[in-house]
């Protein structure tokens, strides 16, 4: 009688959840229609009270968002604790208690891993992943193109701190007759980004706008792309076709967007296509093991160096730790020896041209931007301010676009996910956040928030996202209430990201830009 009371309760609670779920999918698609219309209709005090009464609810678990980040930042710990588990194993068989416990941690990472596999099982790209990418694509233009509606912007504003900068240097170089002209300013006084200043200088000669509207509609095409380098990227990581288009819906309401949006952060957002596209070569070269795909990965390389010089510091780091972690497990199985001889090769040639800008240019060996910022931002005194600098990261540093609690928390679930896993792409996230923890914990807010743009957080929240949905599979018996719980649950994280992207998109509009340089 017991178990059938059981039964029956746990069915209540998930008929219970699931009306929850629907209460929360109509409120959420109520404000985020809201927003829309005060796109159109300009700001009015009806429709934006379900939008503020949203807000205030989104913003009400800010508070806990720290929290969300340091686990997502140190999931990773799970992957040394997993050696000391399998030892811990062997050892409970004769103690009931510690068998219960080992029953528990092997049924959470059968969990897991079962997860993963859905998002990694071959699936093609049928009509529901074809209707995510057109939706991506809507969305994105919609999110970046809505501070710039005359209902909200009437005046016209700019968007985005360093707007000024990238229009006064488009105007500079406009000054110049000759290519000679031109590259000698772009590489001699900008060598961190001249890739970039120049794909924007192109872009605008090429177009009839001004250079202070070429660079404020540039992000209109940089989201496009970066939802294209994305899907290419998780595709050769191994997503299948219908979580690799979940993962571009996830990117449109990514702070990758709404900060560098907000920042007006053109050369970081450029470098974050390169880096995508060269992690994705990258991995189709040591997949099928072609030298082939890894010249085109070492070309976005090259591009990814001379775009954003801070960003290809930090992959570069990423990319040795990754070749240390293959060449440690070949070995241990002295098998794939060309995986790490090939991110060797990658690594050498990196260098080697790092070394030849360097000189080239006159400014010295070595990474000479990752010593920059890390001279002045990373300190040990910062490890004891760390909650007070995180809370500023994620809260202000970039206006509210970094304050995205729900995002955090399936990265942080995702971190775990992949912390738990053994594939190829796992191990890649995994050493991530291995390399970015460290340097995090000690950085002050500029450290920090550059981190944290230049981390997938959307695809370890697929990762997390994925991971939820496996444990309301196995909590909820009923298959129709399970389905209908699964389906809620993506609508609703779907609607309160793209609530959080409008928002940030609004917020925008009301802020007054200043050059600040």
């Amino acid at each position: 009688m017991m178990i059938v009371n059981a039964i029956r309760m746990r069915s209540l609670v998930a008929r219970f959840l699931a009306w929850v779920l629907i209460a929360a999918v109509v409120f959420e698609s109520f404000s985020f229609f809201c927003r829309l219309v005060c796109m159109v209709l300009g700001e009015n005090e009806s429709w934006l009270l379900l939008s503020n009464i949203e807000s205030q609810m989104f913003f009400s678990s800010a508070a806990i968002a720290p929290i969300f980040a340091l686990l997502w930042m140190f999931s990773w710990v799970i992957w040394p604790l997993r050696f000391f588990l399998r030892l811990y194993k062997t050892k409970v068989h004769r103690d009931t208690k510690a068998g219960r416990k080992k029953a528990f941690l092997d049924e959470f990472v059968k969990t897991v891993r079962s997860a993963l596999d859905k998002a990694f099982r071959p699936v093609g790209c049928g009509l529901d992943s074809k209707m995510l990418m057109v939706a991506s694509f809507v969305l994105v233009i919609l999110v970046t193109v809505y501070p710039y509606m005359p209902s909200l912007n009437p005046s016209g504003k700019f968007v985005g701190v360093d707007t000024p900068y990238y229009k006064r240097q488009l105007m500079e170089l406009d000054l110049f007759d000759d290519f000679y002209g031109v590259a000698h300013k772009v590489f001699f006084q900008s060598s961190d980004r001249p890739l970039s200043l120049s794909l924007l200088f192109l872009g605008w000669k090429l177009t009839w706008f001004s250079a202070g509207q070429a660079v404020q509609f540039s992000p209109i095409l940089l989201g496009l792309l970066l939802v294209l380098a994305t899907y290419f990227f998780v595709r050769q990581a191994g997503f299948n076709g219908f979580y690799a288009s979940l993962t571009m819906l996830f990117t449109v309401a990514s702070y990758h967007i709404t900060v560098g949006m907000y920042g007006g952060l053109l050369a970081n957002w450029i470098s974050l296509v390169f880096l995508y596209l060269f992690g994705g070569f990258v991995f189709v070269g040591l997949k099928k093991g072609s030298w082939r795909f890894c010249a085109i990965a070492l070309v976005f390389q090259s591009l990814l160096l001379f775009s954003h010089a801070n960003t290809w510091d930090m992959s570069m780091g990423i990319l040795s730790v990754f070749f240390l972690v293959l060449f440690l497990e070949w070995l241990v199985k002295h098998d794939n020896s060309f995986r790490p001889l090939m991110l060797l090769v990658i690594l050498i040639v990196g260098v080697s041209l790092n070394i030849l800008r360097n000189l080239a240019l006159g400014i010295g060996l070595g990474t000479v931007e990752a010593a920059g910022v890390g001279e002045s931002g990373v300190s040990l005194v910062n490890i004891k301010n760390l909650w007070q600098t995180l809370i500023l990261s994620l809260g202000s540093q970039m206006g509210i676009s970094f304050m995205n609690p729900i995002l955090l928390f399936l990265a942080g679930l995702g971190g775990l996910a992949v912390a738990l896993d053994n594939r190829l792409a796992s191990r890649f996230l995994m050493v991530c956040l291995i390399v970015s923890s460290i340097p995090f914990i000690f950085g002050d807010q500029v450290v920090q928030t550059r981190i944290l743009y230049d981390l997938p957080v959307h695809v370890f929240s697929i990762f997390g996202l994925v991971v939820l949905l496996s444990f309301v599979e196995r909590l909820v018996k009923d298959e129709k209430v399970k389905e209908r719980i699964s389906f809620l649950l993506v609508v609703l994280v779907i609607f309160v990201n793209f609530n959080y992207a409008l928002r940030c998109s609004f917020y925008l509009t009301q802020v007054d830009f200043f050059p600040v340089r």
